[in-house]
């Protein structure tokens, strides 16, 4: 309405967490968080155009759940649209879907599976539906019609694999939206038959990676990890270089 340009910083109102006079550091986490699934759709969208069939065969991995919390929570459901879009154009070329994979470490969810692993056998995978999750995990007296309506577009799993490691993952709803109501779509999420082959994929991957060094983590995610981390001393006298020399342009 005001004929202006509007920003995709705007729109995801990431600004609006930000204090002059107290900690930011939720306003860091949530934009981190949304640069990470954005920067997953991106190279989806990247390799889907240059090539269909090898994006059937890959797998992505997000460290941690598929939601988009705090202001920017309404990115959930373009996500959720856009992998069901693409999985859509996979089908019709005769091609897998695409893996993508969301892996908690901690959580209420993980601190419930740890409480149960000592009874869980070997390989065994759960289904977390939200009559579930409200009465055995959150203990809540008035639980939601659907968990995670306003930020969640991928359904929780726990599965401890052969060797005895616990996980919890998710994988996204194979759905476009969240239709036709909310009660409705926490019915539709919980059918594992939904999912097709993908929970198991899912599992394989898991079993494949799965990590002595780190609890409850596979390969892929601890490289990235310890790729991605900068030293303190060394990495900030780097950064505080890079800083100078670019105000220095400027």
């Amino acid at each position: 309405h005001c004929r202006e340009p509007v920003f995709i910083t705007d729109w995801l109102r990431l600004h609006e967490d930000i204090s002059d006079f107290g900690n930011n550091t939720s306003a860091m986490t949530r934009m981190m968080n949304v640069i990470e699934h954005l920067l997953l759709v991106t190279l989806i969208h990247q390799v889907f155009s240059v090539s269909p069939k090898s994006l059937s065969t890959m797998a992505f991995v997000i460290d941690g759940p598929l939601a988009i919390f705090g202001q920017p929570a309404k990115l959930h459901s373009r996500i959720m649209e856009f992998l069901f879009r693409i999985n859509n154009r996979l089908a019709e070329l005769n091609l897998s879907p695409i893996l993508v994979i969301g892996l908690q470490k901690t959580g209420d969810v993980m601190d419930h599976a740890n409480i149960l692993n000592k009874f869980l056998p070997p390989g065994v995978i759960k289904l977390l539906d939200d009559e579930y999750r409200y009465k055995y995990i959150k203990g809540s007296d008035s639980p939601s019609e659907n968990f995670g309506g306003e930020t969640y577009y991928g359904q929780d799993f726990i599965f401890k694999t052969e060797r005895g490691r616990i996980f919890n993952f998710a994988i996204p709803y194979p759905f476009s939206d969240k239709a036709p109501g909310k009660k409705e779509f926490s019915k539709k999420k919980s059918k594992i038959a939904n999912y097709g082959n993908l929970v198991e994929k899912a599992c394989n991957l898991i079993c494949h990676f799965e990590l002595d060094l780190y609890q409850n983590a596979i390969v892929p995610v601890a490289l990235a990890h310890r790729h991605a981390s900068i030293s303190i001393v060394p990495g900030g006298k780097v950064l505080d270089i890079i800083t100078k020399t670019g105000l220095k342009n400027n």
